[in-house]
């Protein structure tokens, strides 16, 4: 902060990918190995207090955090029972999964238009050569690019 490196994480297994800021308070997300359950756990940081997101049952991970009027929105994975990583978000920590729950998923970005939420993730269908973007406005899904081969969705602005 202003130049001074700051501790995020009481532990060396963490990752951290976003800082917004929301009127005065500072949100930083993602994930935090939680010895309590032996997990990866989804977690976000509000001026230092962490909060875990889920219960804790399966390994996740936050890549975004917004926070719009009184909800905090976290956007990112949550394991299936295979382990394979599925697009979720929580809004004060209620899920939703966005596709179809079996298949390889998770979320890069979202953001606010109006009343709308729009979110962009990476869909993996089959082999990491299938993995495509894909964005869902206010939880309908629609393909990026719909030509074949690899290719990843990071980012979303919407006029």
């Amino acid at each position: 902060k202003n130049g001074t490196p700051q501790v995020i994480a009481p532990t060396n297994n963490a990752n951290f990918d976003k800082v917004i800021v929301a009127n005065t308070d500072v949100y930083i997300s993602g994930y935090e190995y939680d010895a309590a359950v032996a997990k990866q756990r989804a977690v976000y940081y509000k001026n230092g207090v962490r909060t875990w997101i889920g219960d804790g049952t399966k390994n996740s991970f936050l890549s975004n955090v917004i926070v719009n009027g009184a909800g905090v929105f976290a956007f990112g994975a949550e394991a299936n029972n295979v382990g394979d990583y599925i697009a979720t978000y929580w809004k004060n920590d209620a899920k939703t999964i966005l596709g179809d729950g079996v298949t390889f998923s998770f979320l890069t970005h979202a953001f606010f238009k109006g009343t709308d939420l729009y979110t962009l993730g990476n869909i993996n269908s089959g082999n990491s050569a299938q993995e495509q973007g894909w964005y869902w406005k206010n939880g309908t899904a629609t393909k990026v690019y719909t030509t074949g081969g690899k290719y990843r969705a990071n980012a979303i602005y919407v006029q």
